[in-house]
């Protein structure tokens, strides 16, 4: 079994700025959809392998998701499209940076990006899997712990990778399972979803502007050594 199975391990991502509220952007969302919340992750790509997720937290529909997107100048989302399907291609229509995801188990390695359809087949485990390493390897910032954060790190925390062999066949097989009494794990497949949207977005002008040379000859090496 394989999880976060403390705080440290997300606490050591975390920086001492504070959650945004808005960003120039362009930036990358994803966003778990309920039936009475969307829980989301926002954030800039710093270089094409780290991520600084700028914000995350919770609207109570799309209207409030929209807003957020603008706020943010989100120039790619990726929206949970299998709990409310209908809600979810409706804001699609709307919106041309926005993907639905379909877990699919028949998806076994990479991501099937539908142009047509604007939707996005994974499999769900190897998916968890990519979020779950660039927290463990530190390829991501996370806001400044507030009142919100302990929350947060339960719904990362909820999910275990478990290793399982069938009975009949003996053949293994692994997947990421809800370990909590509740099924709070809503920012942690936000996250999944973040790392889906960030793949098709672009360095954003921040890390853009401290990575072109400056005019004393001197061009730093990544965007942390500005």
């Amino acid at each position: 079994m394989s999880r976060w199975s403390d705080e440290a391990t997300i606490r050591a991502c975390a920086q001492e700025e504070p959650r945004r509220r808005s960003a120039q952007g362009p930036c990358y969302l994803g966003a778990d959809i309920g039936k009475h919340l969307i829980h989301y992750v926002v954030g800039e790509k710093r270089t094409d392998d780290f991520l600084d997720h700028l914000d995350y937290g919770v609207v109570g529909d799309f209207a409030e998701l929209h807003d957020l997107m603008q706020r943010f100048n989100v120039c790619v989302a990726v929206l949970d499209e299998m709990a409310e399907t209908r809600s979810v291609r409706e804001f699609k229509d709307n919106h041309g940076e926005v993907w639905g995801c379909w877990y699919s188990e028949a998806q076994r390695t990479g991501y099937d990006w539908m142009t047509k359809e604007r939707r996005v087949a994974v499999n769900r485990t190897e998916l968890l899997d990519q979020s779950h390493r660039r927290v463990v390897q530190q390829r991501c910032k996370l806001p400044r712990p507030d009142d919100r954060w302990p929350e947060f790190v339960r719904h990362l925390c909820n999910l275990a990778r478990v290793r399982k062999v069938d009975r009949k066949s003996g053949t293994p097989s692994v997947r990421w399972v809800v370990v909590g009494g509740q099924k709070m794990d809503h920012w942690r497949h936000a996250l999944a979803y973040a790392e889906l949207a960030a793949a098709q977005c672009p360095v954003s002008e921040h890390a853009r502007r401290i990575q072109r040379p400056r005019g004393d000859g001197f061009s730093p090496h990544s965007w942390m050594s500005a």
